[in-house]
């Protein structure tokens, strides 16, 4: 039995795995997610958010239970869940990757985006006038994201999407060898995924070697577009 801590993206919140907490329950596994500072229904002012707030709910929410968890991070999430485990190491025996964000002590997201080379993503960010947050929107954002999804379901992600501070991607990783890289990675390559592309996900799990790799035949939101093999990639990644 796994204990899963599951971290959303970018403007998502903890509705994104609605579909999955139950098929990880019913397979026997504990599975719970959070809404980071800002997102979902969390009520923390955009000029309140930090790297730091969010590892903060997240470092709460893993105490909380009464054994290591697997704690997953989608798309932006693995900036968040890898500065947790720098921060207690002891409590998360994997940390799962889902087409996430897995970069080096001291890189941050923004300054990476321009590897990316994705106009497709690039078209679906609005920024806010001040800078200060972004928001996923515009005629092509079904297809940056969503693009195997249902119609239902895109339009149930549309309606509950929020503005993601931008601190949060440009705030530079601290992470050590002795604490972060000592838990186990896991990554998950959503290998349709027309956000954050497959090429750019291998880049970063071969600079960061991880102890697996899992390929996954979907857009890069498969808690929508397909749960139940979503649910048995998060089995498999666990190890447990």
């Amino acid at each position: 039995m796994t204990n899963f801590v599951l971290v959303h993206g970018a403007g998502h919140g903890a509705w994104c795995w609605e579909k999955t907490i139950p098929l990880l329950e019913t397979a026997g596994h504990k599975a719970m997610a959070i809404d980071l500072p800002a997102q979902g229904t969390d009520q923390t002012p955009i000029s309140a958010c930090t790297l730091g707030a969010s590892v903060a709910a997240v470092v709460a929410a893993v105490e909380a239970q009464d054994e290591q968890v697997a704690l997953v991070g989608h798309s932006l999430g693995g900036l968040t869940i890898s500065q947790t485990a720098e921060a207690i190491p002891e409590r998360i025996h994997t940390l799962v990757y889902l087409s996430a964000f897995l970069l080096r002590d001291g890189e941050c997201q923004r300054d990476r985006l321009s590897e990316i080379n994705n106009p497709l993503l690039m078209a679906s960010r609005q920024q806010s006038a001040d800078g200060k947050a972004y928001q996923w929107g515009g005629p092509d954002l079904k297809e940056a994201f969503y693009h195997l999804c249902s119609d239902e379901d895109f339009a149930r992600a549309g309606d509950r999407l929020r503005p993601q501070p931008s601190v949060i991607g440009a705030t530079p990783l601290d992470l050590t060898p002795e604490r972060f890289g000592h838990v186990r990675r896991v990554y998950i390559e959503c290998s349709l995924d027309r956000g954050l592309l497959p090429a750019f996900q291998q880049k970063m799990y071969c600079e960061q070697p991880c102890a697996m790799v899992i390929k996954l035949p979907s857009d890069h939101s498969p808690f929508y577009s397909m749960p139940e093999r979503l649910a048995d990639a998060l089995v498999e990644a666990a190890g447990k």
